[in-house]
C-alpha cells in the first residue's frame, strides 16, 4: 500500500471512529431526554433510580440488604497454600506481599469492604471491582499499590469492541465526566444472569431491587400518603342531627368544643378544627390511624415478596404471618444455605482466580465459619450425634471429621467402622437407657 493509500485510509478510519463517538454520544442524549419526557416510569436498567427509591428510599429494602451484607461480611478470612495431595496449609498473607486482606484502599478496612461489595451486589445485582494490575514482569497480573475499589454501578456502562472483545472497557461517569477502564483491570460479579441478549443487557446482573421495584414503589407511595394525612390534618369530621325540630348546635357549644379542641390538639399543623352545621349529627372524615390506612398489611406483603427476591425466608426480618420455620435458628441456617453461602462461593472464586492466585497459583482464601454462633450451635447438634455413631460403629472417626467441616486425617483406624452396624444399635438403646435412668 502506497504512501497516499495509507493516509487516505487513516483519515477514513479517524472519521468513522469519530461518526461512532458522536452516534454514541447521541444516543446518550436521547436517552437522557427520553428519561426526563417520562419521569413517572423507571427504566429496568436504571440503576440509578433502583438505588435511589429502592436501597435510600424504602425501609424494607435498606434493612434486607444491610443485614444480608453484614452476614456477608461476618467470617474472618484465611490464608491457604495447597499441596499436590489436596492437604491445605494456613498462611500469613504478608508472606506473599498480599496487604489489601488489611487495607484494600486507603479508606476502607477489608470486613467495610466486604460490606460494600455485599451492599453493592444486593442491591445493583452487580458488584464491579476496580483492581488495577501490572501488565508486566514477575509480579505481572498483581495488584498495583495492592488496592482495590469499589465502583459506582448505578453510574457505569459497558462498551464492547468486537465480537471476540464483548467487553472490552468498562465506563464510569464520576464528577461530571467519565473514566473507562481496561476489562482486565476489572473483576466484575454477577447477582443472577440477565437473558435479555439486547443491546448486551446480558452482560450485566440481575437486580433484585429492580425486579422488585413495583412492590417497592408501592410502599413508598402508601407512607408517603400516610406522611400527608399526618401533616395536613382534614377536619375530623361533622356534627349534624337528622331530627328537624331541634335547634342545632349553638355558638356558645361551637366556642367551647373549639376551646377544648385546640387544648388537646394544639399541635396540629394547619389548626384543623371540626365543622358544626345547624345540625347535631357526627359524620367521621379522614382516618384515625395507620391502621385504617391498611397499609401495614401492604407494607408486610410487600416486604415478603421483596425477601422472596433475595431468595431468603422472610422470618429472619422479624414476619411473624410468614414464619416457617420452627425457630430462628432454623430460619438463619436455611438463609445460609440459600443465600450466603452460594455469594461466598460467588466472591472467594472470583477473588481467588482474578487477584490472589497472582502472587502464588496454590493459594486460595477461604471464609472461617467457626466463629459464627448460629452455626456453632448446629455443629454442636451434629457432633452429638455422629459422636453416638462413632462409638456405636455406624461412622467412621472420619466421616465424623466430614459432617464438622474438617480435614480428614489418613491414620490407621480412622476410616473404619463397625462389621454389623445393625448389631451395635442395642448399644445405642443401652446408651439412652442408661442416660434416661442418670
Amino acid at each position: 500500500m502506497d504512501l497516499f493509500n495509507r493516509k487516505k485510509l487513516k483519515a477514513l478510519t479517524e472519521t468513522t471512529n469519530s461518526m461512532k463517538l458522536d452516534i454514541t454520544d447521541n444516543n446518550q442524549f436521547y436517552k437522557a431526554i427520553y428519561g426526563w419526557l417520562n419521569n413517572s416510569v423507571i427504566a429496568k436498567d436504571d440503576f440509578k433510580n433502583a438505588v435511589k427509591y429502592g436501597y435510600e428510599g424504602n425501609v424494607s429494602c435498606f434493612g434486607m440488604v444491610n443485614t444480608l451484607s453484614t452476614i456477608f461480611a461476618k467470617p474472618e478470612d484465611k490464608l491457604f497454600l495447597k499441596a499436590k495431595d489436596g492437604s491445605k496449609t494456613e498462611v500469613d498473607p504478608l508472606d506473599y506481599k498480599i496487604t489489601f486482606l488489611n487495607k484494600p484502599n486507603h479508606y476502607q478496612s477489608w470486613t467495610e469492604f466486604k460490606k460494600n461489595w455485599g451492599t453493592s451486589y444486593y442491591t445493583n445485582g452487580n458488584s464491579i471491582i476496580y483492581a488495577a494490575k501490572l501488565e508486566d514482569g514477575n509480579n505481572k497480573g498483581q495488584l498495583i499499590d495492592n488496592q482495590l475499589f469499589i465502583m459506582p454501578v448505578q453510574n457505569a456502562e459497558v462498551f464492547s469492541k468486537s465480537y471476540r472483545k464483548p467487553i472490552d472497557k468498562y465506563g464510569f461517569d464520576i464528577d461530571g465526566g467519565q473514566i473507562r477502564i481496561d476489562a482486565v483491570n476489572v473483576w466484575h460479579e454477577r447477582f443472577a444472569p440477565n437473558l435479555d441478549y439486547n443491546n448486551g443487557a446480558n452482560f450485566w446482573g440481575m437486580s433484585p431491587v429492580l425486579v422488585s421495584l413495583n412492590i417497592i414503589l408501592a410502599q413508598n407511595e402508601g407512607y408517603e400518603f400516610i406522611s400527608n394525612t399526618y401533616a395536613n390534618r382534614l377536619p375530623p369530621g361533622i356534627f349534624s342531627n337528622e331530627s328537624e325540630y331541634q335547634e342545632g348546635v349553638t355558638e356558645k357549644q361551637r366556642d367551647s368544643f373549639h376551646s377544648l379542641w385546640k387544648k388537646y390538639y394544639k399541635g396540629s399543623k394547619g389548626d384543623a378544627k371540626p365543622v358544626f352545621v345547624n345540625k347535631g349529627k357526627y359524620q367521621k372524615i379522614g382516618f384515625d390511624s395507620m391502621k385504617d390506612l391498611q397499609v401495614l398489611d401492604t407494607q408486610a406483603d410487600g416486604a415478603r415478596q421483596l425477601a422472596t427476591a433475595f431468595g431468603v425466608p422472610s422470618q429472619i426480618f422479624n414476619d411473624i404471618q410468614g414464619t416457617t420455620y420452627a425457630n430462628q435458628q432454623e430460619a438463619f441456617k436455611r438463609l445460609i444455605a440459600l443465600r450466603t453461602e452460594p455469594d461466598w462461593n460467588v466472591f472467594y472464586d472470583g477473588l481467588n482466580t482474578d487477584i490472589i492466585q497472582a502472587y502464588n497459583p496454590d493459594l486460595v482464601l477461604e471464609p472461617d465459619l467457626s466463629k459464627i454462633s448460629e452455626l456453632i450451635k448446629n455443629l454442636e447438634s451434629i457432633a452429638k450425634v455422629y459422636d453416638i455413631g462413632v462409638r456405636i460403629k455406624a461412622f467412621s472417626k472420619n466421616e465424623f471429621r466430614e459432617a464438622l467441616g474438617l480435614e480428614t486425617i489418613e491414620d490407621l483406624g480412622m476410616d473404619e467402622v463397625g462389621d454389623n452396624v445393625l448389631d451395635s444399635f442395642p448399644t445405642l438403646q443401652q446408651t439412652t437407657n442408661n442416660l434416661n435412668d442418670g
